[in-house]
């Protein structure tokens, strides 16, 4: 790691990065604390709330054998899915149910990390479930057995996140999307797939299954031209920062609040609240490498041109506008 060229100039630490073991540890600290910082926002609310109608309205249907409805939210890399998804797995979860007892199994989060099909997908949500056998049998004993281990696990909802990696023998959307529909025509639990935009292509060619899923659920970008979405922004970037002193990373306020900034975070972002989350993180690191005080428009300002701009949040860095090159 080295200093990024700039002509902007932090006003505490240094311009170099430390590399020194203490500085390590703090840097180590400090991003196992960004982790266990959560944000709630209006959207995520939303989707949270619609989710756990969707899991207790279906309450009485389980064991029945009908088919249920699902949900799905699409939206791209960065923009908060996992996240929010992967929380009310753990909530429910960590809720006693109705006579007063703990079942991890109650919400099945499985997140498809690599490019396979549908069967190796129950396989594997077998083995999350504790099958020994998960990986044995034809494709019709991996079903068999994965009704057989959700009522026996009292599962209450599935959640399939990274649903663009599924992929048919043929490869053909509708082929794809019907084996999606297959999951919830097979009555054994609600479904809610989650992907980013090439997942939406599944869900859109296949009518039946969009009827299933309802309305998209929204995680749409804030956007520079609603008063709201903008106002929205300021208040989760604020209660970041706030978050942020809270877990004793900093004691003073940074930069992500100020106005400038937030108008160059939300082009950086692209309005995506996730994507904000992480371009704070490698801007945290960086402070903390150069014994800053706190984080300031420098560091935000590396965190867009080593991060955001090499994943295509961004193709210009907004905090150098109306610099001189």
């Amino acid at each position: 790691m080295s200093a990024v060229q700039t002509n902007l100039q932090p006003t505490t630490g240094r311009l170099e990065p430390v590399l020194t073991d203490e500085v390590d540890e703090r840097c180590a600290q400090a991003l196992g604390a960004l982790k266990g910082i959560y944000v709630p926002h209006d959207k995520h609310r939303a989707i949270r709330s619609k989710i756990n109608t969707l899991r207790i309205s279906c309450l009485p249907m389980l064991g029945t054998g009908e088919a249920f409805e699902g949900r799905a939210v699409v939206e791209k890399t960065g923009a908060g899915k996992t996240t929010i998804l992967k929380r009310l797995a753990r909530e429910t979860n960590a809720t006693p149910t109705a006579d007063g007892a703990i079942n991890p199994y109650r919400v099945v989060y499985i997140e498809m990390k690599v490019a396979g099909t549908l069967n190796m997908l129950i396989r594997r949500i077998l083995k999350k479930v504790g099958d020994p056998n998960w990986n044995k049998g034809n494709a019709d004993d991996v079903r068999d057995r994965l009704e057989i281990s959700f009522e026996e696990r009292k599962v209450e909802l599935l959640i399939v996140d990274e649903v663009q990696h599924l992929k048919g023998a043929s490869k053909d959307k509708l082929a794809i999307a019907d084996e999606l529909k297959g999951l919830l025509d097979s009555g054994i639990v609600p479904v809610v797939f989650a992907g980013t935009e090439k997942a939406k292509e599944f869900f859109e060619e296949n009518v039946e299954l969009a009827g299933r899923l309802g309305d998209l659920l929204d995680l749409s970008p804030a956007k520079r031209s609603s008063r709201t979405d903008r106002r929205n922004f300021r208040d989760f970037c604020r209660a970041l920062d706030q978050e942020i002193r809270k877990a004793g990373i900093f004691e003073i306020p940074s930069a992500i609040a100020e106005p400038h900034c937030l108008t160059a975070l939300i082009t950086a972002s692209g309005g995506h609240l996730g994507r904000v989350c992480r371009i704070v993180t490698v801007a945290v690191e960086h402070a903390l490498r150069r014994e800053a005080e706190f984080v300031e428009v420098y560091d935000l300002d590396a965190a867009v041109q080593t991060f955001a701009i090499p994943r295509r949040y961004c193709i210009e860095n907004p905090f150098r506008k109306g610099q001189r090159q």
